[in-house]
């Protein structure tokens, strides 16, 4: 629970002070009263979607107590609960976070230099990610409470009451420290003799909080934060942290009896033991505290914070706390789900899915009761003419007295327990994935047997499509969060920051960081596209799909790749073919003729690739004037596998320079072609000589 003061205001306690009241409280008083009565419509939408998360679904809304209440039950019906909306909204906050939302920085500037600060830059932007920001947990619970509630805020700022201590005493200005020792020196020598200097210590580090619906105030009627001319954000602080940091304008600051519906407007249902509904979490020590932003005007050009608690103004600075590019910003950027025109409160991944389920656990409570009721058995008598004991014999059974001289009822069978009711189920579970947009592949479920991977893939991508707009403003969100983060660091991080990264290999990169040499036009990207399914079913499919489509196009895997991939868990890599082969033989001989080695035509040479590969050789080095022996020695080889290719189709000849390698001598027999290919002519059978004709005598 961090202070809710702007990150630039130091603590009194290290030199700074409030300054002093320059506006009304009435002012921003009438503008929280006037946001709170807006907000109340949406409140108790928030409030049951909490209550359905926490597994607490046979409960509504107490217009009169303003909270979550159980609803009564005079009958004792069944119960039952079966909570498939969170493992919906789970899984959709599984694909939200899969994403890849790192940060990465890109300058102007393209030179070796420049390189070399950015991917320092990268690192120093990793290091604060990880190890002070937290981001990945902080961008998990805005995700969880976006899709839970709809919306959900970060802000950023500089923590002045943790972290490490960075420098004693350093002079400060427009209230930001001057850490460069170059430009502390300049300041100084500039101002040695116009006045005292404002020296103060600076401790602390980058964070991120994470808002929720109930601690956010925007002015009613306005559709979009772009256009507010204000905004409010409301926490709870403890009293004593007020008074160190206001210091006398804290006093009179009474404690005040927050619940956890005053904190968060979330209430849990708690069940007394007389059947009552009852509240804890209660928040002693604490105090509402508002922090209110204007946006800037003619009165204000870099806008107004203001901070005030009890209808008491603390703390007033004449400006926003980021200036990017030269214009003022609050930094805070917002989460939303389901965009609802024409409002700015956007609607979450649980509301729509609150009827369904509701729906769900009548449907299977009805089945539970009418199973009970269908398997007992009844037995109709007047009181006193049998006793129940004569009927017990181990099976279950109603006795029903009937008065006597009244006529016995007639009993009907009714709608007994059947297929309908797991039909009915099944309705109400393909209701909840219509409107959750989540389908059975981003579930984890197989979509069906022999289902191949591109056809997984296809259906995950459809379901992303469905999110496809808010992750891309997911990624513009963190984009903008990174460059108020970045310029935070640029302010507040020593010139000699240590960042400490651990590489792939298990080996850690060490290196200093000047962040105040960071340029203030920083292009900051975050990845697109969304992630191809990446669970092991996919993946050993992925397996069968690539070999069952190598042996359909003639070219079969060996099944050792097919036996290695499974064992991996993943395709690996696949071997090389011929003509892969010949390819990098072609490049080995491009880079020989380059350096002016004697390269001679092989007899194993795959003339086709070859030429292929040194035409493309001979169209870089034709462009460098220096080259034209190259291209001459590139020009001679080319003509030696054209003569290859006339002498594979005459028999009788060698081609001029066919060699059985680099510079080697010799090659195959004139007209008896190519070692491993048929002759060019079949050889024509020789018949024996004639012999003596018979009963001749032999000559002597």
């Amino acid at each position: 629970m961090s202070s809710v003061v702007p990150s630039y205001f130091q603590d009194p306690a290290y030199g700074g002070g409030p300054s002093e009241s320059t506006s009304e409280i009435g002012v921003w008083e009438d503008r929280r009263e006037q946001a709170q009565r807006d907000r109340k419509r949406y409140e108790p939408v928030w409030a049951l979607c909490q209550a359905f998360i926490a597994n607490k679904q046979w409960v509504g809304w107490s217009k009169r107590e303003r909270r979550i209440v159980s609803e009564p039950n005079p009958q004792d019906r069944e119960r039952h609960t079966v909570n498939v909306l969170t493992s919906y909204l789970m899984t959709n906050v599984g694909k939200f976070v899969s994403d890849d939302l790192m940060p990465r920085l890109f300058f102007r500037s393209d030179g070796e230099e420049a390189q070399a600060f950015a991917r320092a830059a990268n690192g120093g932007l990793e290091y604060c990610w990880d190890e002070e920001l937290e981001a990945d947990s902080q961008i998990y619970d805005a995700i969880l409470r976006m899709c839970s509630f709809g919306l959900s805020a970060i802000m950023p700022g500089w923590d002045a009451t943790s972290g490490p201590m960075i420098a004693e005493s350093v002079p400060y200005v427009d209230g930001k420290p001057i850490l460069d020792p170059g430009e502390r020196a300049k300041y100084m020598d500039n101002n040695a003799f116009q006045g005292k200097i404002d020296f103060r210590p600076v401790r602390g580090r980058c964070q991120w909080r994470v808002l929720s619906p109930q601690n956010l105030l925007p002015p009613p009627g306005i559709n979009h934060e772009r256009d507010f001319p204000w905004l409010i954000v409301e926490r709870p602080v403890p009293i004593q942290k007020l008074k160190d940091v206001f210091g006398d304008k804290a006093e009179g600051i009474s404690e005040q009896n927050l619940a956890a519906v005053d904190m968060l407007g979330l209430r849990d249902v708690v069940t007394d033991s007389d059947g009552t509904s009852g509240t804890t979490g209660r928040l002693r020590g604490h105090a509402v505290v508002y922090t209110g932003y204007e946006m800037p005007s003619r009165k204000h050009p870099r806008g107004q914070t203001v901070t005030f608690a009890s209808q008491k103004i603390l703390h007033v600075e004449d400006r926003l706390p980021y200036i990017i590019s030269g214009e003022p910003h609050i930094g805070m950027r917002f989460f939303k789900y389901n965009i609802v025109p024409e409002r700015f409160w956007p609607i979450g991944l649980v509301e729509p899915g609150i009827g369904p389920q509701r729906q769900r656990n009548r449907s299977r409570s009805q089945y539970i009761e009418m199973k009970d009721r269908a398997g007992l058995g009844r037995v109709y008598g007047r009181p006193g003419s049998i006793q129940v004991e004569q009927l017990k014999g181990g099976k279950i059974f109603d006795f029903i007295a009937v008065r006597p001289g009244a006529e016995i009822p007639t009993e009907t069978t009714g709608v007994g327990p059947g297929p309908w009711m797991a039909q009915d189920i099944a309705m109400h579970d393909s209701d909840l994935d219509k409107v959750m947009g989540v389908g059975q592949v981003t579930l984890g479920n197989s979509p069906g047997a022999g289902s191949p991977y591109s056809g997984m893939a296809l259906l995950a991508e459809q379901d992303d499509k469905r999110i496809g707009q808010i992750m891309k403003q997911n990624r513009i969100n963190v984009a903008w969060l990174a460059k108020f983060t970045l310029d935070d660091m640029r302010t507040y991080w020593p010139t000699d920051k240590m960042i400490v990264l651990s590489g792939e290999t298990g080996v850690t990169d060490a290196f200093i960081f000047n962040a105040s040499k960071m340029p203030s036009d920083v292009y900051v990207s975050v990845g697109t596209g969304a992630p191809a399914p990446r669970n092991q079913a996919a993946e050993i499919q992925k397996v069968f799909d690539i070999y069952d489509r190598c042996i359909a196009g003639g070219q079969a895997l060996p099944r050792e790749w097919l036996y290695n991939s499974i064992k991996a868990g993943k395709p690996l890599p696949l071997p090389d073919t011929p003509g892969d082969v010949q390819r990098q033989l072609a490049d080995l001989e491009n880079m020989m003729l380059g350096k002016g080695a004697a390269v001679h035509v092989n007899e194993t040479d795959d003339h086709a690739i070859h030429k292929e590969e040194h035409t493309i050789a001979r169209t870089h080095y034709i462009l460098i004037p220096e080259a034209a022996d190259v291209v001459r020695a590139i020009d001679e080889h080319i003509a030696e596998h054209d003569a290859a290719v006339k002498q594979q189709q005459t028999p009788g000849t060698t081609a001029p320079g066919l060699q059985g390698g680099f510079g080697s001598q010799g090659g195959p027999a004139s007209g008896q072609g190519m070692p491993g290919l048929p002759p060019p002519f079949p050889q024509q059978a020789q018949a024996p000589p004639p012999g003596p004709p018979p009963g001749a005598q032999p000559p002597s």
